[in-house]
C-alpha cells in the first residue's frame, strides 16, 4: 500500500470537480482526496470510513447517507439545500454522533442564513460558519478563506492530529464551535459598563 492510499479518505462530492481544485493541494498534505459524483459512486469506493465534502444538494444526500448508516466520520457541508428529503427526520439527526461543519454565505439570496441556521440546529454535533460578504458560490466567491477552514477543521475533527508547529503549509489553527445562545442577548442598560471620568479619579501613592 503506497503511503497515498494510507491517508485518510476524504470524498469531494460534486458534479464539477474542478471547482475543488484549490482545495486539494491543502487536503494532499494529510488526506487523499476522491473526487466523486454521487451516492452510487461513494458506495463503490468501498471505504471503511471517509470524511466528505459536499455543497448545495448534495448536501442532503451525504445527511441522508449518514442517517442510512454510511460510516461517514466526519462532514463539511457547503450552501446546504434541503431538497425534502430531510422533512421529518429531526430525530434521527439529533443522533449524528460525526461532527458537521455548515457553511453559508451571509448575503445568499437561494437558501436564507435563518434557514441553514435551523439545519444547523437540528444536528447537535453541527458547527455553523456565516461568511461575511459572501453569497451562495462560497467555493467561487472566497476560497482563499474557505479552504483552509476545511482542511484545518478535517485535521482537528476528522484525522484527530496535532497542529504541529513545524507545519509550513500556511494553515492556521482555528476553534471553531457553536455560538452560544447568550452571544444575541441584548445588555440592559443598567449593566452596561461606564467609562469612567479620568477627571474625577484620584492618582498618587494612597489613591
Amino acid at each position: 500500500m503506497t503511503d497515498v492510499e494510507e491517508r485518510l479518505p476524504v470524498v469531494l462530492l460534486s458534479d464539477r470537480p474542478d471547482r475543488w481544485r484549490e482545495l486539494v493541494p491543502g487536503l494532499e498534505a494529510r488526506f487523499r482526496a476522491i473526487f466523486t459524483k454521487g451516492p452510487d459512486a461513494i458506495g463503490a469506493l468501498g471505504l471503511e470510513r471517509y470524511a466528505v465534502v459536499a455543497e448545495g444538494e448534495a448536501a442532503a444526500i451525504v445527511l441522508g447517507l449518514a442517517l442510512g448508516g454510511d460510516p461517514i466520520d466526519a462532514m463539511v457541508l457547503l450552501t446546504p439545500i434541503d431538497d425534502g428529503s430531510l422533512a421529518r427526520r429531526d430525530a434521527e439527526l439529533a443522533t449524528l454522533s460525526c461532527p458537521v461543519l455548515i457553511f453559508t454565505g451571509e448575503d445568499d439570496p437561494v437558501v436564507p442564513v435563518a434557514t441553514v441556521e435551523a439545519l444547523g440546529d437540528r444536528i447537535p454535533t453541527s458547527t455553523l460558519g456565516v461568511l461575511p460578504g459572501c453569497g451562495h458560490d462560497l467555493v467561487e466567491e472566497a476560497p482563499e478563506t474557505l479552504f483552509p477552514m476545511i482542511v484545518e477543521y478535517l485535521r482537528a475533527r476528522y484525522a484527530h492530529a496535532p497542529h504541529g508547529h513545524d507545519d509550513h503549509s500556511g494553515l492556521v489553527m482555528l476553534q471553531l464551535e457553536r455560538r452560544p445562545p447568550w452571544a444575541d442577548m441584548e445588555v440592559p442598560e443598567d449593566d452596561e459598563a461606564t467609562v469612567p471620568d479620568p477627571a474625577t479619579q484620584e492618582v498618587g501613592p494612597g489613591a
